[in-house]
């Protein structure tokens, strides 16, 4: 009995794996962040359209749905039995392998997985699904971009991917994320010219929504402060003052532009910020931002102290922008380790920006995850 019930068995698992690779090939599945509810979302259908600025799915009760770029996690398209489970495993593997905290072992187990994305977009059958193979072409090119964060050698070649990846597929919902990575590699090795290049053509790109083309502008900001270059930055901010924006993202601007100032009148700054964190009419992203800043000129102003405080504001109580919590908790790292001298409190900043999952994928966790 036990002979026949083996088989039985390993029919049934059989008919399971077969089932699941059909349901793989008959829908895409989209995963996307709602806003409203501030929550994941993964769900399945049909993607009926693609563009810089949206993606179009059809339920399958019949029902269309339309998410913005922006809020776009990840795609799996429907594909060709004879790829779908090699890009699927290599999917599969990328993500295992982020997770390795050993350097080396990362790198290698990631190098694997890069080449079996190049594999894939070999395979003819690939070539023929236009939205699968051209999300194959960006995880590449993405996969490259945080191979770099850890081994300088390949920033050039990582460049080179996002550009031809902009060149070839710039009508997909990547493009906005493309521009960003290869925007910050740039800035990053140094080459302000050719960030301020890839986030003004981002910016005057006429089908990405205007929230993007904003944010194109404000990342050309950070690169400049990043670089120290205040005074180009506060230029670029003031003739950003000339255009109508959203109160919330004035509010910002002059959070930055208060910030620039501080190279001249730390006092002034101070206080522009300051006001801007204890009012009652800005939301605690826009606060969260201000205390950063504000950290920031402390920082220049060789008051670590008071940049600590500020910090650990955002940290505690203005935490509700991902970005700017994860920017506190890597200068907390850095300053309990060097001015406050607790090194078991540096690594456990550390430790959070690295496991939480809000974090993933975040610059300041892949810094993070370099210094480590």
């Amino acid at each position: 009995m036990r002979r026949p019930l083996l088989k039985l068995t390993a029919l049934a698992a059989g008919l399971l794996l077969a089932a699941a690779a059909h349901a793989q090939t008959t829908h895409d599945e989209i995963k996307y962040r709602d806003r409203e509810k501030k929550r994941d979302i993964t769900a399945r259908g049909t993607i009926r359209e693609e563009t810089p600025a949206e993606v179009a799915y059809q339920l399958t009760s019949g029902r269309t749905e339309r998410v913005p770029a922006l809020d776009v996690i990840d795609i799996t398209y429907r594909m060709d039995r004879a790829v779908s489970g090699k890009v699927n495993r290599a999917v599969a593997d990328e993500e295992k392998a982020q997770k390795i905290t050993d350097p080396e072992k990362r790198r290698a187990e990631l190098g694997k997985v890069l080449e079996a994305y190049r594999e894939a977009l070999k395979m003819p059958e690939l070539r023929e699904n236009d939205r699968a193979y051209r999300h194959v072409a960006f995880r590449t090119a993405r996969l490259l971009a945080n191979l770099a964060d850890e081994d300088a050698k390949r920033v050039d070649e990582a460049i080179d991917a996002l550009k031809q990846f902009n060149k070839d597929h710039g009508l997909g919902w990547q493009v906005s994320q493309a521009y960003r990575l290869l925007g910050r590699l740039q800035a990053g090795k140094g080459d302000l010219k050719g960030a301020r290049a890839t986030y003004e053509e981002l910016a005057g790109r006429v089908d990405v929504p205007d929230v993007v083309r904003q944010e194109a502008d404000m990342l050309l900001v950070r690169a400049l402060m990043a670089a120290n270059d205040l005074p180009g930055a506060e230029k670029k901010l003031k003739g950003m003052s000339l255009r109508p924006v959203p109160k919330e993202q004035s509010a910002r601007l002059q959070a930055y532009l208060a910030a620039c100032q501080a190279a001249t009148d730390l006092p002034g700054a101070e206080q522009k910020l300051k006001a801007i964190i204890t009012s009652k009419d800005q939301p605690n992203e826009v606060k969260g931002l201000a205390a950063n800043l504000l950290a920031d000129c402390y920082l220049r102003a060789k008051r670590p102290e008071d940049a600590f405080w500020q910090y650990l504001w955002v940290d505690v109580v203005y935490n509700q922008d991902r970005e700017e919590h994860a920017k506190a908790l890597y200068q907390l790292a850095k300053l309990f380790e060097q001015h406050k001298k607790q090194p078991q409190r540096a690594q456990a900043c550390r430790d959070r920006l690295l496991t939480d999952k809000q974090f993933a994928g975040l610059e300041y966790q892949r810094l993070a995850a370099k210094a480590k």
